[in-house]
């Protein structure tokens, strides 16, 4: 049998350099920002005291967690409040255990000699906490120039205030259990909560209806009085037949 010829593929030509085409050069790339000072670096370069806030709460996921905020003059005059701590509290929700806690972190960052004020809500245990942080950092530091260093947070006053106002002398027990049902995800339990706080409760509960679905907020938002003396409420109020059915169901 006749043997098949073998295909020999096309060499390339050569191209003389000169014909190369010319590939333009890509810009100078931009040089780095910066860099900015570390937070350790930052704190302890800092004009003035380090005063501190933090609060404990617990997360969904049953973790206690305590988040620290330092308030300072920085190096360049600018007033600064930096997140520096997130941590997780072992144990009880104790002015001890809090102290320690507190005592880590500002040894992790070398600034115990630069601690000024404490700005707090009232919970007793921050009372605790801040006296025995301030016995370890200030020995020579006596009780009357420990408790001017503890300051407390207006905002919790404030909140406290309305608290009182909104829900009366049992504002504390009606919190407590708002706080218990939605940690359950109970709705029911919490409509039921409202509904003893009479009018308030009622507002509160149309106010929910309407914001639990996208269509209900939609039709709420074409809602329109149609005259000009109450103009400014259009949008802002709900029809009647709403406002029966909600009632019906509070």
């Amino acid at each position: 049998m006749p043997q098949a010829k073998k295909s020999r593929l096309p060499r390339p030509r050569s191209v003389p350099i000169s014909q190369l085409p010319v590939i333009p050069s890509s810009p100078p790339l931009p040089s780095p920002p910066a860099q900015r000072p570390s937070v350790p670096n930052e704190l302890r370069a800092a004009r003035s005291n380090i005063h501190i806030s933090f609060d404990l709460w617990t997360s969904p996921n049953c973790y206690a967690i305590m988040a620290v905020i330092a308030h300072y003059i920085d190096s360049n005059g600018a007033r600064q409040a930096k997140l520096i701590a997130l941590r997780n509290l072992d144990g009880e929700h104790t002015g001890e255990n809090m102290a320690a806690l507190l005592l880590k972190v500002f040894r992790d960052y070398k600034i115990g000699a630069r601690i000024g004020f404490f700005i707090l809500d009232n919970a007793s245990t921050n009372d605790v906490c801040v006296d025995l942080i301030l016995r370890k950092l200030y020995p020579r530091m006596n009780a009357k120039q420990r408790r001017r260093r503890r300051l407390r947070c207006l905002g919790h006053v404030i909140n406290l205030a309305a608290q009182a106002f909104l829900f009366g002398r049992k504002s504390q027990e009606a919190l407590e259990e708002l706080d218990l049902a939605y940690r359950r995800h109970d709705f029911e339990a919490i409509a039921k909560v409202w509904r003893k706080q009479g009018v308030l409760g009622r507002l509160h509960n149309i106010v929910r209806y309407i914001r639990m679905t996208p269509q209900r907020r939609a039709e709420w938002r074409k809602t329109v009085i149609g005259t000009q003396k109450w103009s400014l409420f259009d949008g802002l109020e709900v029809s009647l037949y709403l406002v029966a059915y909600v009632y019906s169901d509070t």
